[in-house]
Formats: structure tokens, C-alpha cells, sequence
């Protein structure tokens, strides 16, 4: 089974639009996806392998007339391990450490939050 799917393959199972997968993981039907950067093709998701899963079983009970409301409660007894905010501990995004308290300041940056760059020394003519 692979470890992550790709926002192709979730829109694929379900039909929606990138936005309406970000408003299912608000409503706790999805996981959190993990962005993440390759350097050349700009930001890319991949979300938990759950997540296709889900999608599917979300697909099912909506095709027997249930209410996204409803369906997400039945994710939280089948997924019990799934957050609030549809978010699984293997998704969670990770916060960079705040890096602004390691930065020395001088007096004057202080009061601004910014700091001073050094000068660039002129190139030999």
C-alpha cells in the first residue's frame, strides 16, 4: 500500500475540487495533508494513505443519503484515533522553530523587530 496519495487521486475518488478537500478536512472527513517542496516544481501535497480510504467511504455514505455531518461522526468511531480538525498524528504538519529570538539585535532594531545587515564591501574595479 502506498505510504501517501497525491490531490489527483483524491479528486479522482471524489469529484471535488482542491478547496472543497481543504473544507473536508475542516469538517474532520479527511486527514491533514503534509506540504511539502521538491525545490523545482513548487509546493506539492501528499496526504496519508488514509486519506484514499476515507475518501471512499466518505463517497459511499453520501451515495446512501447521508449528511456530511453525520458522516463525519461516523469517521470519528471508525477512525477513533483521528483529531478534531480531521487531522491524524502521522499528518500533522510540523512548526519550524521561531528563529527571530536567535537572531541577535542591536538597540535600535530592537524597538522594530529588524536587525541591520551588514554592508556589502564594493568589488575591486
Amino acid at each position: 500500500m502506498p505510504r501517501f496519495a497525491t490531490n489527483e487521486e483524491l479528486i479522482a475518488i471524489t469529484g471535488l475540487q482542491r478547496q472543497s478537500l481543504r473544507l473536508w478536512v475542516l469538517r474532520g472527513l479527511l486527514p491533514r495533508p503534509t506540504l511539502f517542496s521538491d525545490g523545482r516544481d513548487g509546493v506539492r501535497t501528499r496526504w496519508p494513505a488514509s486519506a484514499v480510504e476515507r475518501a471512499r467511504f466518505v463517497m459511499r455514505m453520501r451515495a446512501q443519503g447521508h449528511k456530511l455531518e453525520d458522516i463525519a461522526e461516523m469517521i470519528k468511531s471508525r477512525w477513533p484515533d483521528a483529531h478534531d480538525d480531521g487531522s491524524r498524528d502521522e499528518a500533522a504538519p510540523t512548526k519550524a522553530p521561531d528563529l527571530r529570538a536567535a537572531v541577535p539585535l542591536d538597540d535600535g532594531a530592537a524597538a522594530t523587530g529588524q536587525r541591520e545587515l551588514p554592508r556589502r564591501r564594493p568589488r575591486p574595479g
